[in-house]
């Protein structure tokens, strides 16, 4: 039954699901700002599997320091369409040890495998990566986390050490439509259009704004982006794109997702999640389907070397 209707519900359009009450309950949890856990994100992308270590997590003290290809979780393969492989990341016990096989490349036979003990931990929306060049990471936009608020501080905080802004958005597939609208207020004046949202059965525009709290003038504004970038993430950047003449992409072309999705739970536990709203951009363009190009192309297999982005990144 499950299975049916999430057929019929593809399709109608990608991102509308039906979870079952323990699939719901599982990625609750995978939510969560305070859990045990082993400090991993996973992105899904067209044949991949991406982990994403959170800093100074249990992975990244293992030694996952950077952003890898996964292939396997307890020399299993993770499939979505098999939930029994991968429901233990939220059923882990104390001093129980997960193996992380994963692979700098997809390109490569050769792979790393990392013992990691989860633990109880704080699960970040946005990260300051200190360095000589710091690194604002946002893993995604999070109205509980008060992302937008972070993003204010650590660009402050770049601007007071007198270092390049540099936004990593390689890792974000979206989060809150609408911390993504405050977060661009930054970096633009007040009162210019950042999107727009659109109902299937309405020609009825909703604009949203920009409003006053900027702390950019002149500084360029890097943004790195992969095909992983997506939603909330590109409704940022396009904002940024069609407003300030400092921004500049440095990356491969996004994902392409201007759809909102608004979830329905049940009494049962279950949920239901519906593409309710078609978003346009700051020029009431849609854009479904169309990624952003970056102003400075990477090569699709170098998306998880810093280092490539940096070096265009330091002016």
């Amino acid at each position: 039954m499950d299975d049916e209707l999430n057929q019929y519900l593809s399709s109608l359009d990608p991102y509308s699901k039906y979870l079952s009450p323990e699939k719901n309950d599982f990625f609750k949890k995978r939510q969560a700002l305070k859990q045990f856990s082993i400090g991993i994100n996973i992105l899904v992308g067209e044949d991949n599997m991406l982990v994403v270590p959170l800093k100074n997590k249990p992975a990244y003290k293992s030694g996952l320091t950077q952003a890898q290809y996964l292939k396997t979780l307890n020399a299993q393969k993770i499939a979505l369409d098999n939930f029994d492989s991968y429901r233990f990341l939220t059923e882990l016990e104390l001093n129980q040890k997960v193996h992380i096989e994963v692979s700098s490349s997809l390109a490569r036979a050769t792979t790393q495998t990392y013992q990691v003990k989860p633990a109880k931990m704080d699960n970040p929306s946005i990260q300051y990566i200190n360095g000589t060049y710091p690194i604002i990471r946002v893993y995604r936009f999070d109205d509980r986390d008060k992302t937008q608020e972070k993003l204010k501080k650590y660009v402050q905080q770049s601007l007071k050490a007198k270092k390049p802004i540099i936004i990593d958005l390689r890792y974000c597939p979206g989060g809150s439509f609408y911390g993504a609208i405050d977060a661009t207020s930054w970096f633009l004046k007040p009162k210019l259009p950042v999107a727009y949202l659109k109902t299937a059965k309405s020609d009825n525009l909703t604009k949203f704004e920009s409003f006053s709290g900027k702390v950019v003038k002149q500084q360029k504004v890097y943004l790195w982006t992969s095909p992983y970038t997506a939603s909330a993430a590109e409704v940022f950047i396009r904002a940024l794109q069609a407003h300030s003449d400092h921004a500049v992409v440095i990356g491969t072309e996004t994902k392409g997702k201007c759809l909102s999705q608004q979830a329905f739970e049940f009494e049962d536990g279950s949920s239901l999640t519906l593409s309710v709203y078609e978003i346009l951009t700051p020029n009431q363009q849609l854009c479904e389907g169309k990624g952003i190009k970056p102003d400075i192309a990477i090569k699709s297999n170098n998306i998880l070397n810093d280092q490539d982005y940096l070096q265009y990144s330091k002016k």
